[in-house]
């Protein structure tokens, strides 16, 4: 039972300046128990105990690079899947398409296999003819951009600070992406999607943050 508000505010105060540790084991929490209740004998043991783990975080198991690409390549393929994308869902292949080697064998060539150390997420093909020559390829670590009649280049994922739509046509940073196959009315929404999926990769993969926490954020936007 809280006797004195005022040991309130000096307990909280010390807990703040812990706020920094990522996790405790049970046994440095127990220790940990001991010394705030010796120092503020007017807290009952549960109460420490509960503002402790109001601050402390538990340990949560490491998801390892491999399962996180799993788990992103999924949350990809929902979100494409929405039927709010179905416009321009015909443009983006990812690994669970029928086509997806096909056009991945294509990109091969034309971006001379620049991306071979990498996992491929997404082919955007903006030609007619399904060349692959006018688009680009997302992977986990670049986006690789190419324009008909020019060269193929990349701009690494994690260097994106923003994906918008100028003139009609989608800038990452301040690359354009040519995007004449899906129609005006859509290419806001194709934007919006491909910013989307670009922040999912950025987050996803970093170890420091939980990707389930990731994925619910993208997919409740």
């Amino acid at each position: 039972k809280l006797k004195d508000s005022n040991c309130e505010y000096s307990i909280n105060k010390d807990l703040l300046k812990k706020q920094k540790i990522r996790s405790i084991d049970n046994n440095e929490l127990e220790s940990l128990k001991v010394i705030i209740k010796n120092t503020y004998s007017c807290f009952t043991e549960e109460f420490i105990e509960e503002k402790l783990r109001n601050v402390i975080k538990t340990p949560k198991k490491e998801v390892d690079l491999k399962k996180r690409l799993k788990l992103i390549k999924n949350t990809i393929q929902t979100i494409l899947d929405r039927d709010e994308n179905r416009f321009f869902r015909t443009t983006l292949n990812i690994s669970s398409d029928f086509n997806f080697e096909e056009k991945l064998n294509k990109c091969n060539i034309i971006y001379e296999s620049q991306f071979k150390d990498e996992t491929p997420l997404i082919i955007f093909d903006n030609t007619i003819f399904k060349t692959c020559e006018n688009g680009f390829i997302m992977t986990d670590k670049n986006f690789y951009l190419k324009n008909k009649g020019e060269n193929a280049y990349n701009i690494n994922i994690d260097d994106v600070d923003e994906i918008e739509l100028r003139e009609n046509n989608l800038y990452i940073n301040d690359s354009i992406i040519y995007c004449d196959i899906i129609k005006n009315d859509y290419r806001d929404k194709f934007k919006e999607t491909i910013l989307i999926i670009t922040y999912l990769v950025q987050n996803g993969k970093e170890s420091s943050k939980d990707i389930n926490d990731v994925i619910d954020q993208v997919l409740n936007i």
